[in-house]
């Protein structure tokens, strides 16, 4: 017990402005904590889904663990959360009867936050929890008040979707940080930096990419639309469009005319110019996903997620409508006629270039565009 003491009064002496930083979310959005730490991380006991293998070989638990909090990091920045890293610990397993499997570990784990107010929050933190086999995930409704442990594993406390009141929540008070539910403290001892995909570097964002992918097994013809929704603007999804025009040069601001699809075409347009030569401009809704062939300045632009309609999906029925009895879609024929008409509702298409190509979104519009520098 003395030890939590202590490891209190380590803690109380952090950073006020952080605290409050974090009272603040919790008063704004629902907000969560997780880990996907574990004492013994080859232990798989409780857990109802095997836990993701890491990218390469790990040398010790520490970097097992250290690599699995990489890709939990990742999943939840990519899903538009804010994420916040705080170190700290807690009692693994603390009412197993065997005293040899209740473990204090030190941990770091993640103060996660809904900025987009997504109503899924509390449903994917719980899905994280069981992928990474933890005891319990923390959900903390807006305002702080109502917070609970959900069991996320099949060990005896709170159980697998079993919930335990934990109260209020209120960042910087004793009662909060130093709470021992039925015996079980939970401490922080430091709270680091706010962190956001939007934020991220190019570079780190195709990291974060990259490592989601492996994790989720999400391939990119299993890629939808929404999962691009509201990342960095609410009810927008950011276009990204590579352009190796002179007029592009030194500007921050460019106009993606789909008038050039028709005058000025790239190589790597020359297949979608037989499809159809309907007017528009092409544009990726991750940059990491392109084409190796596809280069130049990148540009992007915020455009509201109802104007651009899912053709992958198509819930409106038009390959079903414009597809021939015979001859189904063909080239610059029911492809230009069922681009005309989506046209008529819709400022963009979302589908995918080619057979197992990537997904776009074409877009018929001109659009004024931002010049990506490496800095955003």
């Amino acid at each position: 017990m003395n030890k939590f003491h202590d490891t209190w009064r380590e803690f109380r002496d952090l950073n006020e402005s952080s605290l409050s930083r974090l009272h603040q979310h919790t008063q704004e959005h629902d907000t969560a904590i997780l880990t996907a730490h574990r004492a013994v991380p080859d232990d798989s006991e409780g857990c109802i889904t095997d836990i993701p293998a890491a990218g390469q070989e790990m040398d010790s638990s520490r970097d097992t663990n250290k690599e699995r909090n990489r890709g939990l990091k990742a999943i939840l920045l990519r899903k538009g959360y804010g994420v916040t890293r705080v170190d700290g610990s807690y009692v693994e397993n603390f009412e197993d009867p065997d005293p040899l499997r209740r473990v204090e570990v030190s941990e770091s784990s993640f103060f996660v936050v809904n900025l987009q107010d997504n109503p899924d929050f509390a449903a994917d933190i719980k899905d994280l929890g069981e992928l990474f086999c933890q005891d319990s995930v923390l959900i903390i409704p807006q305002g702080g008040d109502g917070s609970y442990l959900l069991g996320t594993n099949d060990t005896s406390f709170p159980g697998l979707g079993n919930t335990e009141d934990v109260g209020g929540f209120s960042p910087g008070r004793e009662a909060e940080f130093m709470s021992r539910l039925r015996g079980r403290p939970f401490t922080f001892k430091e709270v680091k930096s706010m962190e956001t995909f939007k934020d991220l570097s190019t570079n780190a964002k195709w990291v974060v990419a990259k490592i989601t992918e492996r994790l989720s097994k999400r391939t990119l013809k299993e890629q939808q639309l929404s999962d691009y929704e509201s990342q960095y603007e609410p009810g927008k999804i950011r276009l990204f469009h590579f352009t190796r025009s002179p007029m592009a040069k030194g500007q921050n601001r460019f106009v993606v005319d789909p008038a050039l699809f028709v005058t000025s075409r790239g190589s790597y347009s020359r297949n979608e110019w037989k499809r159809s030569r309907y007017p528009r401009s092409f544009y990726y809704t991750d940059p990491a996903r392109k084409e190796h062939i596809v280069t130049g300045d990148l540009f992007s632009v915020d455009v509201p997620a109802e104007r651009i309609y899912n053709l992958r999906q198509d819930p409106d029925g038009y390959l079903a409508k414009h597809r021939h009895p015979t001859y189904g879609l063909r080239d610059d024929r029911e492809w230009t006629e069922m681009f005309e008409d989506i046209a008529d509702s819709y400022g963009g298409v979302y589908y995918t270039l080619g057979e197992g190509g990537a997904p776009v979104v074409a877009y018929f519009d001109p659009l004024e565009t931002k010049k990506v520098e490496e800095t955003d």
